[in-house]
């Protein structure tokens, strides 16, 4: 393993507890969390891999069959804005922000959706799912698409979509409260067209 991932791989574990959400209460050896930071800065960088001890020389073997030339330069630069704090400064950031559009969002579908959409509890994730009532969650996303608001439901995430709970999957983290605020009213809007046309 060349110089950059070692690099990389002792500044994560020193700090995994800091960024690495829902696992500060295991032990860093148990922890096996891939790609991390490129899921969460959306960003062409590297991501990182902390695994128990026992997978470790499986994973090397693998990753050396793979590829024979790691990018070292990139490895060192995310080591580097990992030591130096700008990744935990992202994460409060962006945790603040999807705090807040969060909040708008539920704002927003109480005053504009009433009792017809019902957002249930989000502890985790960029994505909140809203139950309906009364009225078809496919034929409330078609609407809602022609409205220019992506409304997945939930059926479309289901093996047995027949099955699936009749809801939708609505996105709050790209987008700044006011775009929320306004896509929460084409969402009623798209709610009632579906109604009229059951």
């Amino acid at each position: 393993m060349g110089e950059g991932m070692n690099r990389i791989l002792e500044t994560a574990a020193a700090h995994a507890a800091e960024y690495l959400d829902g696992l500060a209460s295991r032990p860093v050896a148990a922890v096996a969390s891939a790609e991390e930071l490129r899921r969460r800065l959306a960003k062409p960088l590297p991501g990182f891999l902390i695994v128990p001890s026992d997978l470790r020389d499986r994973l090397v073997a693998a990753r050396r069959a793979a590829d024979q030339h790691p990018p070292v330069l990139d490895q060192a630069v995310l080591a580097d804005f990992i030591r130096e704090g700008h990744f935990a400064r992202h994460l409060r950031r962006m945790r603040t922000a999807y705090r807040q559009r969060l909040e708008a969002l539920v704002a927003a579908v109480e005053r504009y959706c009433g009792g017809a959409l019902r957002l249930r509890s989000v502890q985790t994730g960029l994505h909140a799912v809203a139950d309906l009532d009364g009225v078809d969650a496919v034929r409330v996303s078609a609407e809602a698409h022609s409205r220019g608001i992506e409304a997945t439901p939930l059926a479309a995430y289901s093996a047995r979509p027949a099955r699936a709970a009749n809801g939708l999957a609505l996105g709050f983290a790209a987008a700044r409260p006011d775009v929320l605020r306004r896509g929460a009213d084409q969402l009623a809007a798209a709610i009632e067209a579906a109604r009229r046309s059951s």
